[in-house]
């Protein structure tokens, strides 16, 4: 096959692929005055001002990675929900005191995974079905909740006064409504996101080493992802590509060679997972000679380090090696933006997704 076709055949194959790496995820966009904010509080001394997006990322990504991820990926809804409230009020030493504590919980049992919970409030009718709020002097906070078994716990007060009295309390209707952010249960998630959240729960939960097990587990799957798309693309493309460009028979065999070796290759096989990667990125133009990329493509030789320690984690070797999880996931996230997104996010410092 001459060098023409062969460049023709390349662009049109690029320009298809970069159109399916685009749709593996639209990345949502985050304000840079809130990572500054959440930078600025992470502890004293902590100071956004002249820091790159790059210093403020693997800060938030080591320390709240939740509450970055809940800003930036599409997957995560926040969804209102509301149920029957059985409050448990402790009415011990009820003669002596007129504030009450009380404590209640839930399943948000929509999620697979939850990773955010906020704006509780609790709603009060009477007997006959009206809104008694108006009349219930009393404050109710989030406690605390569980990623993975959806368990929200919330604990409050309620004061007790002349027109409503603890046992009163008791006998109200109530019905508590919450915000919870997460993974829907009835939604078609890639397991790569997954491993990424499960990860990031286990930052929350300071395991490191499973946090940088299945953070490495999330890039591994989007990898696979990749190739798999690939693969589909050529299967489904090998009659047209040999119709729009072959012009002769010799041009026919030699198109169908160059289709059936691509499709062998990106079809099951051995090669290893950062391997496979260069291979993915090389289909639509990203190499270390690509001055658009170099940057991002150097971080690969990064992730392979990554990969070795992961490999230790999963063989039950001991790991000497100091885990920084916030580079880890930046080094991840960084390569799989970019990969989607076709753009340096290292060379431009995330600024496709911070505004």
């Amino acid at each position: 096959m001459d060098d023409h076709l062969l460049n023709a055949i390349h662009k049109k194959n690029r320009r298809s692929l970069i159109k399916r790496y685009k749709g593996m995820l639209t990345i949502k966009k985050i304000k840079r005055t809130f990572i500054a904010k959440l930078y600025d509080n992470l502890s004293y001394g902590h100071d956004s001002t002249n820091k790159t997006n790059k210093e403020m990322m693997i800060e938030l990504l080591n320390t709240t990675p939740l509450t970055v991820l809940n800003q930036l990926v599409p997957y995560l809804v926040c969804k209102e929900v509301m149920e029957e409230a059985d409050v448990d009020l402790d009415t011990s030493d009820f003669r002596e005191k007129e504030e009450f504590p009380f404590t209640l919980s839930l399943r948000a049992g929509e999620f697979n995974i939850i990773t955010d919970v906020s704006s509780p409030y609790l709603y009060f009718y009477d007997s006959e079905g009206h809104d008694v709020n108006a009349f219930i002097n009393h404050d109710i906070e989030l406690d605390r909740f569980n990623h993975l078994s959806k368990d929200i716990y919330l604990k409050g007060r309620f004061i007790q006064n002349d027109s409503v009295s603890h046992n009163a309390f008791d006998e109200l209707e109530k019905n508590i409504s919450l915000d919870v952010t997460g993974l829907l249960k009835d939604e078609l998630i890639p397991s790569w996101v997954e491993y990424l959240l499960e990860g990031c729960i286990n930052v929350e939960y300071a395991n490191n080493k499973m946090a940088l097990f299945n953070i490495f587990a999330s890039l591994d799957k989007f990898i696979e992802l990749l190739n798999e798309r690939i693969f589909d693309y050529y299967i489904e493309n090998y009659n047209k590509l040999i119709k729009k460009f072959a012009n002769t028979s010799e041009d026919q065999v030699d198109i169908s060679a160059f289709l059936k070796t691509k499709i062998k290759k990106f079809g099951k096989d051995n090669r290893r997972i950062m391997e496979k990667l260069r291979d993915a990125l090389k289909e639509v133009g990203i190499h270390g000679k690509n001055d658009d990329f170099k940057q991002m493509y150097s971080l690969i030789k990064e992730a392979e380090k990554i990969e070795e320690i992961r490999n230790k984690i999963g063989h039950g070797e001991k790991v000497i090696d100091s885990i920084h999880v916030g580079h880890v996931l930046y080094i991840v996230l960084t390569i799989i933006f970019s990969t989607i997104h076709h753009t340096d996010f290292e060379k431009n410092d995330w600024k496709k997704a911070v505004r």
